[in-house]
């Protein structure tokens, strides 16, 4: 597939294709430059989320989910989602 590099939803899915395959540190890349394009993409905030999550980057994850939900503010699954990775950075903190 060639990826045209103006097109944030064709970033969002090579993105999305590499999370599937445990290339992590590439769809960062792919989220990043989804985002940069289009700052308002909430998807792409939430696959970015994600990812950065599966690399257990707690802070930038949450950000991203909550940038997600001011633009979707009725995603019940980001939200959960969201809920779940304040749980595990506070259990981590405590750990600490």
């Amino acid at each position: 597939m060639r990826l045209n590099p103006g097109f944030a939803a064709a970033h969002v899915g090579r993105g999305d294709t590499l999370i599937r395959l445990g290339r992590l540190p590439e769809a960062v890349g792919h989220y990043e430059a989804a985002l940069q394009l289009r700052p308002e993409y909430a998807d792409a905030h939430f696959n970015f989320a994600t990812a950065l999550a599966l690399l257990r980057r707690w802070p930038e994850a949450i950000a991203h989910y909550e940038a997600g939900l001011r633009l979707q503010p009725d995603n019940a699954m980001a939200r959960e989602n969201l809920a779940r990775l304040r749980t595990l950075q506070a259990a981590e903190d405590n750990q600490k």
